[in-house]
């Protein structure tokens, strides 16, 4: 067994007495191994706080362990917030699967082009025209399933209704229905159907017609505008130690929110569990879903291939654990020949589960503030099989004597995270910056934002993308830079050893006739999609006006945001002059 670091024991005394609400659903002494269980499998983790709900009939119980902050001490109880990542995907469908129940002449197998007009358009046009929205909700279309956004932010102004524009800039990496392959741009895009649908904003929809009716009271999102004071702060696992990361990472990804930009509790996850349990019924009585909507997002859509399942097998382990397939917004798995119900959630470091067993009427949700998705998302299964075994009335073949050995095969990648598996083994160049002009400049892709490369101190460059800054550093090939990010977002480049140091890799092509280079491409860790940024190809874009001066007003026309200033003059003595001014985005 592998026992606890001296700076585990430390945390395991932070974790300190759980802080518990009302339920009978384990007798005490099932409570104080559930206690121990929990607490030795977040030390030998580095878990720093940790948020359980669990729900049986119509009986909850909610445990708070751990810190929500380590420096402030502050314990986590069951009101904590924290980030659920992907579990907001349910929700976006929920919202759907009320609109379509309540609009005449769309489905699931509507094509999306049907419902938001002219102004959709995907970068291929026969996906254009059959894409629908089940193929969105059950990662099916073929197009990039790249998490580069979650990394760098977003660009200024970015809003499910520009993104609906942009999103035909979205490279295809797998033929149309082919497969499976999770994408979170598909259930951005699926919150721009909800407002279309519904009249009014995601944000609204979701308040309104879900979590008020379900009394989820504090439950909220990522917002720049956010108190974070109110949220569980997040650490990461970085040579060997925990570092705290910035929470301006949780806002700048607003625009993406209804991917993976909820907020929540263990008590309001507790209310969101009834319903899921109780075919879409409050405690209240109060029907929140469509009993046939709940049944619809439950059941498998697609079959997941066994690479990209989660499972365990004998002689390894004693019990049998296999994904099946993906709904509208859930896996699904079985677990001793039980149906379960699941989807995990992650974004930066926070890790969540939510699952439910509907033959035993149970529902758990668990989420942590750290270390990292994989090493955390294997301590929510432990917890989530333990729990299970004690329901079922069996001894746990997981204990406080092995736990900290489980080992199972990797976790659904859902998550933006916090733990990047990219090559550290860049050959860099210690080489003078002779040719640092062919790279200085601004590199455009119209799905992303803009990438600006400029001088920094002591002669280097330096890359900024939207939020992420880095440092740049030649290698040993031409035209190759590697990329130290800095700032708020610098774990990115924090490897698992000590100093170990990770960079993303820009590669510079296509030099023009004054030796510059005139597309950038970015390859980003743990990104499957490498993304290209062109000179002369902007973001933003601003709409301008033109007139002769002492004339008459000409037409308007399109330049790149930053290209004019207030208004530019053009022109030649003795002739009117030309005058261009923008008229805003």
């Amino acid at each position: 067994m592998t026992r606890p670091s001296c700076s585990a024991c430390l945390l395991l005394v932070l974790c300190g007495a759980p802080i518990a609400t009302r339920g009978a659903i384990f007798t005490a002494e099932e409570t104080g191994q559930i206690h121990e269980f929990i607490q030795t499998a977040m030390a030998c983790s580095q878990i720093p706080g940790l948020s359980l709900a669990v729900v049986r009939g119509e009986e909850r119980w909610t445990e708070g362990y751990g810190v929500e902050d380590v420096s402030s001490g502050r314990p986590v109880s069951s009101a904590s917030l924290f980030g659920v990542g992907s579990l907001t995907k349910a929700f976006t469908v929920s919202l759907l699967a009320l609109l379509l129940n309540e609009t005449s002449g769309v489905s699931w197998e509507t094509p999306l082009a049907a419902i938001l007009g002219p102004d959709f358009r995907l970068g291929d046009d026969y996906i254009t025209e059959h894409v629908t929205l089940k193929d969105l909700l059950t990662h099916r279309t073929g197009l990039s399933a790249s998490i580069l956004p979650m990394y760098v932010g977003v660009p200024d102004n970015m809003s499910l209704e520009l993104l609906e524009k942009r999103i035909r800039h979205l490279p295809t990496s797998a033929p149309f229905r082919d497969g499976y392959a999770y994408n979170d741009f598909m259930y951005t895009l699926a919150g721009r159907v909800a407002e279309v649908l519904g009249g009014a904003s995601w944000e609204e929809l979701l308040r309104t017609r879900l979590l008020q009716p379900m009394k989820m009271e504090h439950t909220t999102l990522v917002d720049p505008e956010m108190k974070t004071n109110d949220l569980a702060t997040t650490y990461m696992e970085a040579g060997g130690k925990l570092v705290e990361l910035d929470t301006s990472l949780y806002t700048d990804v607003s625009a993406y929110r209804s991917c993976g930009g909820m907020v929540s509790s263990a008590d309001d996850m507790s209310h969101w569990m009834h319903v899921l349990l109780h075919h879409g019924v409050t405690s209240d009585g109060a029907r929140v879903l469509p009993e046939k909507a709940v049944q619809k997002m439950q059941t498998a859509e697609v079959l997941l291939p066994r690479k990209d399942g989660h499972f365990l097998h004998r002689p390894q382990f004693p019990v049998l654990y296999s994904d099946v397939g993906y709904g509208l917004a859930w896996f699904t798995a079985v677990y001793r020949e039980y149906p379960v119900v699941y989807h995990p959630g992650g974004i930066f470091a926070f890790t969540s589960l939510l699952a439910f067993i509907p033959d035993l009427d149970l529902g758990i949700f668990i989420a942590t503030n750290g270390p990292g998705y994989q090493k955390a998302f294997h301590v929510c299964n432990s917890i989530l099989f333990h729990l299970t075994d004690l329901v079922l009335g069996l001894e746990s073949w997981l204990s406080p004597l092995n736990v900290c050995d489980f080992q199972p095969h990797p976790a659904p990648d859902t998550s933006t995270s916090t733990n990047p598996t990219h090559s550290s083994s860049i050959s860099l160049s210690d080489s003078s910056w002779k040719d640092a002009q062919a790279y200085l400049g601004s590199y455009g892709n119209r799905l992303i934002g803009d990438l600006v490369v400029s001088e920094g101190s002591a002669h280097g460059l330096l890359l900024r993308l939207n939020e992420l800054s880095a440092r740049l550093h030649k290698t040993v090939r031409g035209g190759v830079l590697a990329g130290e990010v800095l700032g708020g977002r610098s774990f990115l480049s924090m490897g698992g050893g000590v100093n170990e140091t990770l960079f993303l890799t820009l590669r510079f092509l296509n030099g023009d006739g004054e030796g510059r280079y005139q597309r950038a491409v970015i390859t980003f860790p743990n990104d499957p999609q490498d993304w290209t940024f062109q000179r002369g190809v902007y973001f933003h874009i601003v709409r301008c006006g033109f007139y002769l001066r002492n004339s008459v007003f000409l037409k308007r026309g399109t330049t790149p945001m930053g290209g004019p200033p207030f208004q530019v003059v053009f022109g030649m003595a003795a002739l009117p002059q030309l005058v261009v001014f923008p008229l805003g985005r």
